[in-house]
């Protein structure tokens, strides 16, 4: 047969000679969100969607089996970080299909109820006062100056920011917020709509039917800005605060997770650590020769149902390997 008549059919024939593959689908948020600006949410409706699908097109299984030999398309479903959301409606839409996930928590929510960095920016920045400076001046590693002059200057100045705050140390960021608040008029406190869990609500997200924790360090940090000794204290605290929980935890998850969040050290780390498993934010599928420590993940978005089918069609035929 003609391999280009029967690319222009739609039919990759090298499909044919891909060995089954096994997805992990990384997810943030099942919650209502309008705003969204780093596409973290899936809102309830679609997330319900998305497990139709799958119940459909794979077989779910628990994250501690990818890397086994697979006879059909299987995936593993992830959260990343601790939002309350995570227990109120993605653990009962998962239960109700007795689909198994695996929550990676930062565990400094345990004690701190203040939003992640990344959510208090975008409320400094698109929430600030009628009275709000028109530029925003930073000191990080360099001085920055951010056009934050109404709503487009505003929306474009979040997303450079939020990329400029990841590496800095985060007594830098932390200072940076406080400079924040000033110049935009407004504070970044706990708020209903980026909601985090508490000890009590992850212990509780802990004994929900087919949730297993996973450690996911204490401050959420990029690791290639730490040393190998503080990225080691990151993750055994982490997993020794879940497990002062009752919790099994033998998976972690880089923070952030792309290519330049994590390095050889991290890897070699998480190894030390003794985590079965270590996932990636990188695009991918898993086979049993996946390296543990660099298990690739697809970013999920707040796709319809078509949509979704469509992504996921395409990563199991290896056909998009970034999210």
């Amino acid at each position: 047969s003609d391999p280009l008549r029967s690319r222009v059919r739609g039919v990759d024939p090298l499909s044919v000679l891909r060995a089954p593959a096994t997805l992990v689908l990384m997810y943030h948020r099942v919650v209502e969100d309008a705003r969204d600006p780093f596409q973290l949410t899936v809102t309830p409706g679609r997330f319900e969607d998305h497990l139709a699908v799958l119940a459909d097109r794979a077989e779910v299984v628990p994250l501690a089996a990818v890397r086994a030999a697979a006879t059909g398309p299987r995936v593993a479903i992830t959260f990343d970080d601790g939002y309350r959301d995570n227990l109120e409606r993605a653990a009962p839409a998962l239960a109700r299909l007795s689909m198994p996930a695996t929550v990676f928590v930062a565990t400094r929510i345990f004690e701190d109820p203040r939003p992640f960095w990344w959510d208090a920016v975008e409320h400094l920045v698109l929430d600030a006062a009628p009275d709000a400076a028109e530029v925003l001046e930073l000191d990080l590693d360099r001085r920055y100056r951010f056009d934050v002059r109404g709503s487009d200057a505003r929306a474009r100045s979040l997303q450079v920011l939020s990329r400029v705050l990841r590496p800095v140390s985060a007594t830098v960021r932390a200072r940076a917020l406080e400079d924040m608040e000033q110049q935009m008029g407004t504070q970044a406190g706990p708020c209903d709509c980026h909601a985090l869990l508490d000890r009590n609500g992850v212990a509780e997200l802990a004994r929900a039917p087919g949730i297993s924790l996973g450690a996911h360090t204490v401050h959420h940090p990029r690791l290639s800005a730490l040393d190998g000794p503080s990225q080691r204290e990151e993750l055994e605290r982490s997993r020794r605060d879940l497990r002062s929980l009752g919790a099994e935890v033998r998976t972690a998850a880089y923070p952030f997770g792309g290519h330049d969040d994590w390095t050889r050290t991290s890897t070699r780390v998480a190894g030390d650590c003794g985590f079965d498993l270590t996932v990636t934010a990188i695009g991918g599928d898993v086979t049993p020769r996946t390296p543990r420590h660099r298990v690739p993940r697809h970013a999920v978005r707040n796709w319809d149902r078509s949509e979704f089918a469509s992504r996921l069609d395409r990563w199991f035929d290896g056909l998009e390997l970034t999210s």
